[in-house]
């Protein structure tokens, strides 16, 4: 490749050894969003054309190909709308987010839902809510469950111009038709809030990050300037009910600035939840996570999370994953290798119990790699990205046997250039990795993706 391009790379492994099997070049990737399910993948580029694209790869054999590559029917309605700018799977069935779409206003944003019959992709609806208006970023986050959609608008203004409290929307399914059931209000409306920045989704819970939120402290009541917020409802037939948010605990003037939320991750019985501007006693933006597990009743604060060797501006939860009782933490500032190098943090559940388990870095780091920009989580495998290695990107997996963390198995890119940012995402399951690459140039273009 070229300087500065994009790209999405498959490794896959046969024993103890992982080869990569293709670059996926496509049409091109630049800025968007990444999804696996089973043997569909879908990725986002919200700078392919004016418009954007997602392209649809499928497996067979161990080859991965273009099935589709996905537009909206409203394509170039609008010069940019950032379409697959977010993208979630659930089967047959696609929801992608175009936070600059047309919605009812240029800018507004859309959401664009596809469903595949045979080998073929249509979109089946595009949907906004009627009161969406420009530059609220609808889609800027998706999620996608059964027959329902979860969509996050992070600058929603109520309060007034450019308030930016946010709002989260779920839609559901009637024949080929996606309806608004709700638009998901939380108990009280603040400016700046970013309300939707992160959404996730499992049966009939819902869990939005807002992570400009001030939540008050009791005494006084006084608002503690971007601590974040985590919201999370429950439906009931056709109705949600905020059930719960919960702030970092304890909860005072010095968790001003945390910004709990900023990452989430929901495995349907526990919630992780970064704060990585959160200060760890006298070590600022140090960083931190909360898991929450259902205790039949209500989403209680099981553990709080920090690592045992907080530094300064680590951004300790940057980036989160949880999987069964294993939690995985990225602090992509740490400085154990190298200045910003960047470090990941393994926690495991005993009974109600978390504790720090490993500490993994890459041994060779260099400065700014940014090791735990991304991190991923199936069973006993981690997967995780630093964008910034040797200035084009790199990905490492662990693989854990009983409780020790082997080495790594170290990948790059076969093409790698400088600034390729391989790495910039993750995802892991079972023997299949998927590494994004955000700035990788190819036949498609500089900085096609």
């Amino acid at each position: 490749a070229a300087e500065n391009g994009s790209g999405v790379y498959v490794f896959s492994r046969t024993n103890r050894r992982w080869s990569q099997d293709q670059e996926l070049a496509g049409l091109g990737f630049d800025e968007g969003d990444i999804a696996l399910d089973g043997t569909t993948l879908v990725i986002g580029d919200a700078e392919n054309t004016p418009t954007g694209t997602a392209d649809v790869y499928v497996e067979n054999g161990g080859i991965w190909s273009l099935q589709q590559a996905l537009v909206p029917n409203d394509a170039g309605s609008y010069p940019v709308q950032q379409f697959g700018y977010s993208t979630a799977i659930d089967g047959n069935r696609i929801v992608i987010g175009s936070p600059f779409g047309p919605g009812t206003e240029a800018i507004s944003g859309t959401a664009y839902v596809f469903v595949r019959t045979g080998t073929t992709w249509i979109e089946e609806d595009e949907f906004f809510p009627s009161e969406a208006v420009a530059l609220d970023r609808f889609g800027e986050d998706v999620a996608i469950d059964g027959d329902t959609v979860l969509v996050g608008a992070p600058d929603r203004s109520d309060l007034g111009p450019n308030s930016g409290e946010g709002a989260a929307y779920a839609f559901v399914r009637s024949g080929s038709s996606w309806l608004l059931e709700q638009r998901l209000d939380r108990s009280f409306f603040q400016s700046l809030s970013a309300y939707g920045t992160s959404v996730a989704l499992a049966g009939d819970v819902a869990v939005i990050g807002a992570p400009g939120a001030d939540p008050f402290l009791s005494d006084p009541v006084v608002p503690v300037e971007n601590a974040g917020l985590v919201h999370i409802f429950t439906r009931s037939g056709t109705t949600w009910t905020e059930s719960q948010q919960f702030n970092v605990p304890n909860l005072s003037e010095s968790d001003q600035g945390d910004q709990l939320g900023i990452s989430v991750d929901f495995d349907g019985s526990s919630i992780i939840a970064g704060a990585y501007t959160d200060d760890i006693e006298a070590l600022a933006a140090a960083g931190s996570a909360y898991v929450h597990a259902f205790d039949g009743v209500s989403w209680a604060l099981e553990e709080s999370l920090f690592a045992e060797d907080p530094v300064v501006d680590d951004n300790f939860g940057v980036s989160v994953a949880i999987s069964g009782d294993t939690a995985l933490v990225g602090a992509s500032l740490d400085d154990t290798v190298e200045d910003d190098g960047g470090a990941a943090y393994v926690f495991v559940r005993d009974g109600e119990d978390w504790s720090q388990q490993a500490k993994l870095t890459d041994a060779s780091g260099d400065i700014g790699d940014e090791f735990g920009w991304s991190v991923a989580l199936d069973g006993d495998r981690a997967a995780i990205g630093a964008p910034f290695k040797n200035g084009a990107g790199g990905a490492f997996v662990f693989d854990r046997a009983g409780i020790t963390w082997g080495a790594p198995a170290v990948f790059s890119a076969f093409d790698a250039a400088d600034d390729d940012e391989f790495g910039y995402a993750v995802d892991v399951g079972g023997d299949t990795l998927v590494v994004g690459a955000s700035s990788d140039d190819h036949a498609a273009g500089v900085d096609a993706g």
